[in-house]
């Protein structure tokens, strides 16, 4: 399973709110490295779904609409990506031809329930008092 660039750059920008309590899109295109357009357009998705507010006119911006407790990097990511999911059977059983007869369809659900219980016991709280990974190169 690999994350998308659009669910790595919300959740890049969720952290950064969480962090700072607000900010303006065109701070946060800067900041985080995002094109403008890009942060626009996850802030509007997100906006919808009721993760952040924002506000227009000289004093707007965005913030979180529920703490950084409450709110899950699987929150985040179904938004942006949908149901993540390390195979399509497991998605629809009916999509393998060896449905019924594959051991691998077990294996890979049980990975599954495994990645999708860190992802909705990860918050943005945990994120924010992470110290940043230094490079090593």
């Amino acid at each position: 399973m690999k994350l998308s660039k659009s669910a790595e750059c919300a959740l890049r920008i969720m952290g950064y709110l969480a962090n700072e309590s607000s900010g303006t899109m065109p701070m946060l295109s800067e900041r985080l490295g995002i094109p403008y357009h890009h942060v626009a357009k996850l802030i509007q998705q997100m906006a919808k779904a009721q993760l952040v507010h924002t506000k227009q006119g000289k004093h707007g911006g965005v913030q979180l609409m529920k703490s950084p407790q409450s709110t899950t990097f699987k929150d985040i990511i179904t938004l942006v990506d949908g149901p993540t999911r390390m195979a399509d059977c497991l998605r629809d059983p009916a999509l393998c031809r060896l449905y019924g007869g594959c051991t691998l369809q077990s294996v890979l659900q049980a990975v599954q329930h495994q990645i999708d219980a860190v992802l909705m016991n990860t918050t943005l709280d945990q994120l924010i008092q992470r110290t940043p990974h230094e490079r090593t190169d």
